[in-house]
């Protein structure tokens, strides 16, 4: 279903606003740097409430602020994504004057988990991945995406705080409206919520399906269902530090099983990473296939 996504050609000459300069925007933001942040801060012996506050503040700024995020203000952009994804056909177009085109960089948040978010996110096109991290800083992928996909229904109605982060795995565009300038009118609005339940409706068939498969299957026949999923005869699984939180797998007991599948003439070895070999064998593992 996300193979309707293309990418929109932006020219050289448009004139992007970031918040800081290019020079000072992090290759990686991470998750864990802000668990460990937090952590330093809350246990420092000396002024240590101060401290916390602190770490706590640098982190509610560069998140709630999108300290890294870029603005695009080029009206021809603007309208030429609105009119690919036909955007106002799901909002009134009333609401144009208070959108936002945002543009993300590899490995940055669009949002983060346990934030208030202040507004929903239309993803356009650019592959992420949804993360929910636990107290004691694991994560879990909860789902790859590569839009268009909305978000921040859930908080629109309810003000709860996220539940999940929203990750960029490369440059990713997105729509931004905040609450308080269509609140009134969107929850009357019936194209606005007829798309946004079936956008949820989708989201929970594809996680009950997914689930039941981490739930009820071996790590082998997960590994083997996620294979059958990418459906290609070419090189697979060439970044895999991300499958295995996927999976529900540790990293080295997900490498241990693709070294079992190499030896048993599953998978091949290659430069860049696995390639399927054997794909009756891989389907008699497999339970059934992940919804991606």
């Amino acid at each position: 279903m996300y193979a309707m996504v293309a990418k929109v050609v932006i020219p050289a000459t448009v004139s992007v606003r970031t918040s800081v300069p290019a020079a000072l925007s992090p290759k990686r933001f991470s998750s864990r740097f802000i668990v460990t942040l937090l952590d330093f801060g809350s246990s420092c012996v000396f002024s240590k409430s101060i401290v916390y506050f602190f770490c706590r503040f640098v982190v509610t700024f560069v998140i709630e602020t999108e300290f890294f995020m870029k603005i695009i203000h080029n009206p021809r952009i603007f309208d030429s994504f609105a009119e690919k994804y036909d955007i106002f056909s799901i909002f009134p177009v009333s609401m144009k004057p208070h959108m936002n085109l945002k543009m993300y960089d590899k490995n940055e948040f669009i949002f983060l988990q346990g934030y208030l978010l202040d507004g929903f996110y239309f993803h356009l096109e650019g592959n992420i991945k949804i993360l929910h991290m636990l107290d004691d800083g694991d994560e879990v992928i909860l789902r790859f995406s590569g839009g268009p996909r909305i978000y921040g229904g859930a908080e629109f109605f309810l003000g709860y705080p996220v539940s999940a982060s929203l990750k960029t795995e490369e440059t990713s565009y997105c729509f931004y409206l905040p609450f308080h300038k269509c609140r009134d009118t969107l929850r009357r609005d019936p194209d606005f919520l007829f798309y946004l339940g079936k956008n949820y409706a989708e989201v929970m068939h594809v996680s009950n399906h997914n689930w039941s498969i981490n739930q009820l299957s071996p790590h082998k026949s997960r590994v083997a269902s996620y294979i059958l999923t990418l459906d290609s005869q070419e090189e697979i699984l060439k970044d895999l530090k991300d499958i295995p939180l996927f999976l529900g797998i540790g990293y080295r007991h997900f490498l241990r099983i693709l070294s079992s599948f190499v030896e048993e003439g599953i998978l091949e070895k290659t430069e860049q990473g696995y390639r399927a070999a054997d794909f009756s064998r891989l389907k008699k593992l497999a339970k059934d296939r992940y919804l991606i």
